[in-house]
């Protein structure tokens, strides 16, 4: 006597079970002008019985660089369903950034499945040096002149349109013509 078992009930039965695709978002590098820069991840439910997603959050310390502007909160996805995510990311600062879209689900192997986001921020930051300028003990009716040194510390192009001076009884005697173009890294 043969004993066959049913193709449709799998050894684990009716659990649900959650695949997340790709894992891993790269933005790349974003200017400062460029705007938002929207990427997706898929979430699909590839067990036997509903999925129940319970939330997707961003968490790190550099997650407010990173949003899902129409994060869907708690869903259902019946088996063989997927849902498309949008994570936008817009740098508030220059260099590496890095957080986290977490999809929480009630998978029992997976509650918890975790989408590393990545970007760079380019953006131009105007160091002035010596800030605050101090002109020490001046003699009333005499001048004293001290230099001011303007380096870019960003990661993208500089441009200073224009230079305002105090007035009365500080002057700008001398300037480079403007617009100012700075480089990464260059000095004024």
């Amino acid at each position: 006597e043969f004993k066959l078992n049913s193709l449709n009930q799998p050894e684990n039965g009716d659990q649900p079970e959650i695949a997340v695709n790709p894992t891993f978002i790269d933005f790349g590098t974003v200017r400062s002008n460029d705007g938002p820069v929207a990427r997706t991840f898929n979430i699909e439910s590839t067990g036997f019985a509903n999925l129940n997603v319970d939330s997707i959050e961003i968490v790190g310390n550099e997650g407010m660089n990173f949003t899902i502007p129409n994060n869907p909160g708690a869903f259902v996805l019946p088996p063989g369903a997927a849902e498309t995510i949008t994570v936008v990311f817009e740098p508030e600062g220059p260099d590496g950034l890095w957080a986290q879209a977490v999809v929480n689900s009630d998978d029992p192997d997976h509650p918890q499945i975790p989408v590393d986001l990545i970007g760079e921020g380019a953006m131009p930051e105007l160091m002035i040096n010596p800030d605050p300028l101090n002109f020490g003990n001046t003699y009333v009716g005499c001048t004293k002149e001290n230099l001011v040194t303007l380096t870019n510390v960003g990661n993208d192009t500089l441009e200073i349109y224009s230079v305002t001076e105090m007035g009365s009884p500080f002057y700008i005697t001398s300037l480079d013509a403007l617009p100012i173009v700075l480089e990464p890294a260059e000095t004024s």
